[in-house]
């Protein structure tokens, strides 16, 4: 029942994610999200430099307009993760709708017994995920001096 309702919110917050991204209008400029008085992003302004995600917001609705060019720009991962968004929500619904169309294990093919489930390597993809985005974040902040973020 736990890896049902997991993948109902999973399946719930990607379709917001990418709903959101379509329709939000695209930033007029690079500080057109600010909001006056507030710090978007704590980080940025505690230490000067931005953090390893400014720009991802910008760069996600610009995919989400197909402006890819525009979205590069603001973060150079927008683009592929708002694609991994995209790819994680159609999983998502997949596993939904196999669920409801039975009980969503494949039977084993010696006598039609259901294969026993086993943890799923998928969950240790953000340990790659993390180290490429810091990656990015290193030759932006060190290597590049002109960023729009």
């Amino acid at each position: 029942m736990r890896a049902r309702s997991n993948t109902a919110f999973v399946a719930a917050v990607l379709t917001a994610v990418v709903a959101l991204t379509v329709l939000l209008p695209i930033p007029a400029s690079p500080g057109g999200m600010t909001i006056p008085g507030l710090p978007l992003c704590l980080f940025k302004f505690t230490t000067g430099i931005p953090c390893p995600l400014c720009g991802l917001t910008r760069s996600f609705i610009c995919t989400g307009h197909l402006e890819i060019g525009e979205a590069l720009s603001y973060h150079p991962l927008g683009p592929f993760l708002w694609l991994a968004s995209v790819a994680g929500l159609a999983v998502c619904l997949f596993r939904i709708l196999a669920r409801k169309a039975g009980d969503g294990r494949k039977a084993d093919a010696a006598g039609g017994v259901p294969a026993a489930r086993g943890r799923s390597p998928a969950r240790f993809a953000w340990i790659p995920a993390a180290g490429i985005i810091l990656a990015v974040w290193a030759v932006k902040v060190f290597l590049i001096s002109r960023c729009y973020w």
